[in-house]
């Protein structure tokens, strides 16, 4: 049974699931966030938080994104009518967005830069943000 399966119950939101792109790199985060123990009801919030993540960021394929990327994501999606029909949007709305998406880039190694973890990693992003003149120096 697939992680769409365990968390939707409906044919309409597993077949809704099944047709958005990058279905296996959905799949592959879904599962894993539920081996961790999260409750299916976040799970499926996250996973339909990811088919805005992927409309809003414009994605056909997994690529490597920015951090501001995902910023400028979350304000759009928070400015999208379409998207809060049910619920207005909440104090943290924004943030639960911006997680939900760095959570996902980040199991497929696809921040840009990385994520720095060592002082090493983090004087090594500097200087290729600086060398390769990308917006997020410093990151």
């Amino acid at each position: 049974m697939t992680a769409i399966d365990q968390v939707f119950q409906r044919d309409r939101g597993r077949q809704i699931q099944r047709q958005a792109p990058l279905l296996q790199e959905r799949e592959r985060y879904l599962a894993h966030v539920l081996d961790l123990g999260v409750s299916k009801e976040w799970v499926r919030t996250e996973a339909s938080t990811l088919l805005h993540v992927i409309r809003l960021m414009e994605l056909d394929r997994m690529r490597p994104v920015t951090i501001a990327e995902i910023q400028e994501a979350s304000q759009r999606w928070m400015a999208d009518p379409k998207i809060h029909l049910t619920r207005r949007v909440g104090p943290t709305s924004v943030e639960s967005f911006k997680q939900i998406a760095l959570k996902w880039f980040r199991i497929h190694n696809a921040i840009w830069p990385p994520v720095p973890t060592t002082p090493f990693d983090i004087y090594l992003a500097q200087f290729l943000s600086f060398s390769l003149g990308n917006p997020c120096a410093g990151v």
